[in-house]
């Protein structure tokens, strides 16, 4: 048994990285802007990882697949996020009011019936977005501290404030150094 909790010390940052992961049911990974090997490395064992525990993740690296390590499964790689996102469908009901919803899904097709209190609805009156990204937990290799995340992770605001980080680097605290930030 650990005692670090019972001394009053801060847990390691395995015991951060666990508990993190433990939690998480959708987790991103990343790295510094241009990362070593080492980082590309560990985000593509990370990502096997996590697939093994039934989370989903995805690992999002701006930089190319270095040519020595062409031979890893590395297809999952983006250099943008995607993430699991809200499809938002949006009705304009200036001409007419809503009165129900209903939505049926039948072979492979989500159907979503609208009955309007007055008036009609057009396919003008239509449009779609995307909402907020859908993620647990952060976990950047290499960073040292917040501003370290890559910008393709840190321009979704939203995104970022929901997330449980876990910066892991090989800092002057040794390899597997590194902060976890909620």
């Amino acid at each position: 048994m650990d005692d670090n909790k019972n001394q009053g010390e801060a847990p390691s940052i395995k015991q951060q990285l666990v508990e993190t992961l433990r939690g998480a049911d959708s987790v991103v990974i990343t790295t510094q802007d241009t990362p070593g090997k080492d980082a590309f490395a560990a985000a593509i064992g990370l990502h096997l990882l996590l697939e093994k525990l039934d989370k989903v993740a995805e690992v999002v690296i701006t930089a190319d697949v270095p040519s020595q390590l062409q031979f890893l499964p590395a297809d999952f790689i983006n250099k943008e996020l995607q993430g699991q996102r809200d499809f938002v469908i949006e009705l304009d009901q200036s001409r007419a009011e809503a009165d129900s919803l209903k939505y049926v899904n039948e072979n492979n097709t989500l159907k979503v019936y609208i009955t309007p209190y007055n008036g009609s609805f057009t396919g003008d009156d239509v449009s779609f977005s995307y909402g907020d990204y859908h993620c647990d937990a952060i976990i950047d290799l290499g960073a040292h501290e917040a501003s370290d995340l890559t910008e393709k992770v840190t321009g979704e605001q939203k995104l970022i404030h929901n997330a449980a980080f876990l910066l892991i680097n090989p800092g002057p605290g040794g390899p597997g150094s590194g902060d976890a930030l909620n």
